[in-house]
């Protein structure tokens, strides 16, 4: 099982798109779910946005980012209502409609 969210750190200006398994099923991700995975991140590197993958073939995690032009290419409020459309609507395209915004606290960066 795969996870789908659009994450954020304080201010919570910038957001990137994450995509990671599911820890508490206790098998490797199936190659469905990973080439599902791999098909998101190819749109959205079609569309700009740089990808990361970390992780081995038991638990990877994949992030789609894109750079603004605010300080440490953080978004500006403009960019934020460009970037969040653009990457709902690719989302849209590929059938995934509702991807909720996690606003991480420290303790989820520890």
């Amino acid at each position: 099982m795969i996870n789908i969210e659009f994450q954020s750190k304080d201010p919570h200006t910038t957001s990137w798109l994450a995509i990671t398994s599911a820890p508490e099923c206790c098998s490797r991700i199936t190659s469905k779910e990973q080439l599902n995975a791999e098909i998101v991140m190819a749109e959205f590197k079609a569309a700009g946005w740089r990808i990361e993958r970390e992780g081995g073939s038991l638990w990877p995690k994949w992030y789609a980012m894109r750079d603004g032009s605010d300080t440490f290419d953080g978004w500006t409020p403009a960019e934020r209502k460009l970037y969040m459309a653009e990457a709902r609507k690719i989302l849209c395209r590929l059938g995934i409609l509702k991807v909720p915004e996690h606003r991480l606290l420290l303790r989820d960066l520890l």
